[in-house]
């Protein structure tokens, strides 16, 4: 199974370990099918990656049933334009402005000296700023800050068709919303105490009922939860050819000398293309491998033979040593002398801080034109800021390194 593609690897473990007898996960699975498709998309098949994935990122995802009785739990500003027949507010007693350590920072134009020579100054919306020349702005600020959260509390108080029901503690902080809270019910609800807690009401609670759904209106009529089950089955294929291989195994069927040899650069290029050190190679070729990219083993085997015996050279080994910061195949844009822009993509890019080369990789017949190339990726990352830049073209098959 280590060689089975991701996607059907998920399938044969649904079978193998009987998910289609667990009741109840229907939506958790289609949820993680569709993440799975979601991630073969935009990167590499092999399940490392899918299990580093899951690590950072999809363990934490939450999955909505929307057949499940129950609670649904969400922000207010997700709840804009939706409508519930029950909701409940908690913690109705935000702030309606930052504190002194989360004040927003405020894009000033000062208009006395000396500071008026700045056109543009920052200065933290905080008390101290409503005590300065920029009290207007100040003031400003805090004016949109206490709309913007009379507007969350506006969503969060209209999103219940039926009941509403808000929990509210007096905080620290004030003002806050409590106090609108606060100082609005007494004028349109009935208060009572209950074991101390002041309880303002309004009508009645409405049950839920299904006829709630029924409408006249044809884009209101009613609409039926149906729960879709989930089902998995054995679709083996005896043989699927990625668009990789594809590439590869044509060009190794061809009769021409010529796209062999240029099909074993590409393949070079792509192995340097994704290492960082001379540990990676090893996992570089695996991938290739998995990919369909070489024609047998002999010919994966041979290639990973040439590549190593491309290190037996200290100069480029010492261009994979850990050490240093790498970036691998990234574009440069610039614009040339008649402003068109222009852009390129050294094939490594390597830098300590102290100093910075960059290589370039050639598999075929020593040319001045790659020259040229180099020598202009070493002046433009020179202007970018790049220490000490030095640039190297690697001429792999003949083992030959021109120093630029």
């Amino acid at each position: 199974m280590s060689l089975t593609p991701l996607y059907e690897l998920c399938e044969r473990l649904y079978t193998i370990l009987g998910l289609n007898k667990v009741e109840g996960q229907d939506s958790y699975l289609f949820t993680f099918y569709d993440y799975v498709n979601d991630f073969l998309t935009s990167n590499n098949t092999d399940t490392e990656s899918f299990l580093r994935h899951w690590d950072e990122e999809l363990s934490s995802k939450t999955v909505n049933d929307g057949c499940a009785d129950g609670i649904r739990i969400m922000t207010i500003h997700k709840s804009k334009g939706l409508e519930f027949h029950s909701v409940i507010v908690p913690f109705a007693n935000w702030g309606v402005q930052s504190s002194a350590n989360n004040a927003p920072l405020m894009w000033c134009h000062p208009s006395e000296p000396p500071f008026d020579e700045l056109p543009l100054c920052p200065v933290n919306a905080n008390k101290s700023a409503g005590e300065s020349l920029f009290a207007d702005e100040y003031k400003e600020e805090i004016l949109k800050e206490n709309v913007d959260n009379l507007n969350i509390l506006y969503v969060a108080m209209t999103r219940a068709s039926k009941n509403l029901i808000v929990l509210s503690d007096e905080p620290s902080v004030s003002p806050s919303i409590y106090n609108v809270i606060d100082s609005s019910m007494p004028k349109m609800m009935c208060e009572t105490d209950n074991n101390g807690a002041r309880v303002f009401e309004y009508g009645a609670i409405v049950p839920y009922a299904d006829k709630d759904r029924h409408s006249d209106n044809v884009f209101l009529s009613d609409r039926r939860q149906e729960q879709v089950l989930f089902a998995s089955g054995d679709k083996r294929a005896e043989f699927r050819q990625s668009n990789k291989s594809r590439h590869f195994i044509e060009a190794m069927d061809s009769d021409s000398p010529e796209v062999r040899y240029r099909n074993e650069g590409i393949l070079f290029h792509k192995i340097l293309e994704s290492i960082n050190t001379l540990d990676d190679i090893g996992r570089a070729v695996r991938q290739l491998d998995f990919d369909g990219c070489f024609a047998d083993a002999n010919h994966r085997d041979d290639v990973s033979r040439l590549v190593r015996h491309a290190f037996e050279n200290p100069v480029c080994r010492e261009w994979f040593d850990p050490h240093w910061t790498v970036i691998n195949e990234n574009n440069i844009v610039w614009k040339d002398s008649d402003g068109h822009l222009r852009s390129g993509r050294p094939d490594r890019v390597i830098t300590d801080g102290v100093r910075t080369i960059v290589i370039d990789y050639k598999t075929g017949q020593h040319n001045s034109d790659h020259e040229v190339q180099v020598r202009q990726y070493v002046t433009l990352l020179t202007q970018m800021g790049y220490p000490d830049v030095t640039g190297y073209i690697w001429y792999i098959r003949r083992q030959r390194i021109v120093k630029i």
